[in-house]
């Protein structure tokens, strides 16, 4: 019966669904875990999932500033204008003549009090880049994140200050398909902070990778984590897990940040002319995926123990069918193989779909994949081929 009402809810599921009374949303799913904890030596004990001739393959980056500024005074209503620029450059090669990214931001309105202020800016990057980060080789991507605060008359001798901001760097890959891993390989690190112009620093900045995480779909899946010391400007291997679950994902990407928090403020003195800039450099290494072997997860299979049916008069009929079918799958020859073989199936089929979820005797459609998985497997065994 319960077999038949979860078919039963399986077909107005899909009518429902077809006729767009169902509506997904996206979702996000966030994990927490302590990245101190997942650092490694080498990804030897990996078999990454993709590499630079996987089809489709795109990255992409996302650059975001977030913090609260004023200025001391404010004589006239005046603004500063803001503009972004992304640089990168393949192994630290040369200067920084390649920009991939370039905005003019929101102004920053003159005001003495401190106002909150944040930009996201997302870029394409191009497959020469990507290609040095795809595989765990001795190649890199150097990206340089720049701000830069334009200068006028009205700013001169204006003393800007900035507290509790943060410079954010995020890079995902596309694949246009879907993957199945439950390891995410980061291999990065925070280089320098470059400017121009009169800045002095107060604030002692925090710099680490913040998050992984994969899309599937409608939603994301993110392993956050919660140890925000774990990098400063140190290279740092990561195999990123979650418990060892998988993660069905279209796209891999991580977040990196640069915080500059607590009661300290740093500040800028500004000129009449020209800009005065703050950029950060961040290098990628590596950025992949892996799947990992699991152990084989819980699978229905066909077993048959003898029972004591008690006297025959007692006509205990689920009782003397058990023991028709115990002897017919353990005694009987060569359908007793057979089953034994439906039975090994069923437990490859299980190790193979576990990593979509575990497949129960009340989930019919799981176990149907099982069964026939299982006679698949007994059509291959029976031919050796």
């Amino acid at each position: 019966m319960k077999k038949t009402n979860l078919l039963i809810a399986l077909a107005i599921t899909i009518m429902a669904s077809a006729s767009g009374v169902v509506q997904v949303q996206a979702a996000q799913y966030n994990y927490f875990v302590d990245f101190s904890t997942k650092e490694v030596a080498n990804y030897s004990a990996y078999k990454q999932t993709f590499n630079d001739d996987t089809s489709n393959l795109t990255l992409n980056i996302n650059f975001e500033f977030f913090g609260e500024y004023r200025l001391d005074t404010c004589p006239t209503n005046f603004t500063i204008n803001m503009r972004y620029f992304l640089f990168a450059r393949a192994n630290a090669a040369g200067s920084f003549g390649n920009q991939i990214g370039q905005a003019e931001l929101p102004d920053f309105p003159c005001t003495t009090t401190y106002t909150y202020y944040e930009v996201s800016i997302p870029v394409s990057i191009s497959s020469t880049f990507l290609d040095l980060i795809v595989d765990d080789d001795t190649q890199f991507v150097e990206f340089l994140a720049q701000m830069q605060w334009i200068q006028n008359a009205s700013t001169s001798g204006r003393t800007l200050s900035l507290r509790n901001y943060s410079f954010y760097f995020d890079l995902t890959y596309d694949f246009g398909t879907t993957y199945l891993f439950n390891y995410f390989l980061s291999d990065q690190n925070y280089q320098q902070r470059d400017t121009s112009g009169t800045w002095t620093f107060n604030i002692t900045p925090v710099s680490y990778l913040n998050y992984v995480y994969t899309t599937a779909g409608n939603d994301s899946y993110y392993i956050r984590n919660t140890n925000t010391s774990t990098i400063g400007t140190t290279r740092k291997k990561y195999a990123i897990d979650y418990n060892q679950e998988f993660f069905r994902g279209e796209s891999v990407g991580a977040g990196f940040f640069y915080d500059s928090f607590g009661a300290n403020v740093d500040t800028l003195l500004l000129g009449s002319s020209g800009s005065s800039t703050l950029s950060h450099r961040y290098r990628y290494y590596y950025l992949n995926v892996s799947n990992v072997a699991q152990a084989i997860v819980d699978a229905p299979v066909f077993n048959f123990d003898y029972e004591d049916c008690g006297s025959f008069l007692a006509l205990n009929v689920g009782c003397f069918i058990n023991n028709g079918l115990a002897y017919i799958t353990n005694d009987a020859p060569i359908i007793s193989d057979a089953i034994t073989l439906l039975n090994a199936g069923i437990e490859l089929g299980a190790q193979t779909f576990g990593i979509i979820g575990e497949f129960a005797d009340d989930n019919i459609f799981g176990f149907l994949i099982l069964v026939g998985f299982g006679f698949i497997a007994i059509k291959w065994l029976l031919k050796n081929d």
